[in-house]
């Protein structure tokens, strides 16, 4: 679903007066699916095999060629887990008393999962209270998230009597098997102007609501030519860690929430930092740095990194990773334990040769 879709989602509730959700909700959401297949771990190559002439170098204004993959039967795909999955939110824009925002779930995980209707979304301020809660909607068909994937809702927040407005909103959602939510803040849309939901019933909650189930979109169909990504317009995300041969392996995933379509590079600069953020080590790059692709909105591109080798003093810990786009620094955030990584064992003592960071392969979208 794209902003087409949503449009025409909000057309055909205005024209059904009688609906549930009979509510203009002008919403720019973040809606894609990733149809990528990476190796399992213990089939990747490590970073000193790593070639940048094996890569595909892709145009700078290529545009993706989505092509038709296998899809996994949903019956013999297991439930994501919380472990699994990233969750992105964006908000508000709307009419007639309500707000649209949108969710996304983000498979950065190495294997494909499916989810199947959501448990429970609530709205909370940044200190945790509880600002709007609901129900979701009614579950629709398993969908499955390959690696890199992502699943998408619509979600509508209405009723706000408080005073004054709730700054930086938290969403949390739950999938019906879980024994627990992820939260996402809610990243806040050009153009929304800290708008509110309009007070209509003073004396009942504020809540927001889920009209639709999980969706994946159509593949994008162009148009004009993107300018370059910016960190404000995306979000990063480190699966977990797995490993082979004596390296380390994790997936990158870089999500465009920002609504429109942008260039990224096929494998932005690298950075590894340590717990006070002082820059450690710089990653090899998997292709020239002039190699682009187009990251459609609403879609993500996934990649994989190997860390191997600390022969040097120890650092200060956790790790951190982060992406050089532009001159901006896009922290990829750890999803879950296991994306958490202790220093590497050093193979080469006694010499002290820099830790081995890089890429895997570039970052890409499905049919590349």
């Amino acid at each position: 679903m794209n902003r087409g879709d949503v449009a025409r989602w909000v057309d055909r509730r205005r024209r059904d007066p009688f609906g549930a959700f009979a509510l203009i909700v002008v919403a720019l959401i973040a809606i894609s699916a990733l149809a990528l297949g990476l190796d399992r771990v213990t089939n990747r190559r490590t970073v000193a095999s790593s070639s940048p002439s094996a890569a595909p170098i892709v145009e700078a204004t290529a545009r993706p060629t989505i092509e038709s993959e296998p899809t996994p039967v949903p019956a013999s795909v297991a439930p994501c887990s919380p472990d699994d999955v990233a969750l992105a939110a964006g908000g508000w824009s709307g009419a007639t008393g309500s707000m649209g925002g949108g969710a996304s779930l983000i498979n950065v995980s190495i294997d494909p999962c499916s989810i199947d209707g959501m448990r429970a979304v609530d709205l909370l301020a940044n200190d945790g209270g509880l600002i709007a809660t609901g129900t979701a909607a009614t579950p629709g068909p398993v969908v499955v998230l390959v690696p890199g994937g992502v699943a998408s809702v619509i979600t509508v927040w209405s009723n706000w009597c408080g005073d004054p407005r709730p700054r930086a909103l938290v969403l949390r959602l739950s999938l019906l098997d879980w024994d627990r939510g992820l939260l996402a803040p809610v990243v806040n849309w050009p153009g929304s102007g800290g708008s509110v939901p309009r007070c209509d019933t003073p004396n009942a909650p504020s809540t927001i609501g889920v009209p639709e189930p999980w969706a994946t979109p159509q593949p994008p169909d162009g148009g004009s030519l993107p300018e370059a990504c910016t960190t404000a317009r995306l979000s990063g995300y480190l699966g977990g860690w797995g490993v082979a041969a004596g390296t380390s392996y994790a997936n990158v995933v870089v999500f465009n929430q920002g609504g429109v379509d942008c260039f990224l590079a096929t494998s932005p600069a690298l950075e590894l930092r340590d717990a006070s953020g002082s820059l450690l080590a710089t990653g090899e790059r998997w292709t020239d740095p002039d190699s682009t692709f187009v990251l459609p909105a609403g879609w993500a591109a996934i990649g994989t990194i190997g860390f191997a080798g600390w022969c040097v003093a120890p650092p200060k810990l956790p790790f951190r990773f982060d992406l050089r786009i532009g001159d901006g620094q896009l922290a990829i955030a750890p999803t879950s334990a296991r994306s958490e990584i202790g220093t590497p064992t050093c193979n080469s003592a006694p010499a002290t040769p820099p830790p081995s960071l890089g890429y895997t392969g570039p970052l890409v979208l499905p049919g590349q």
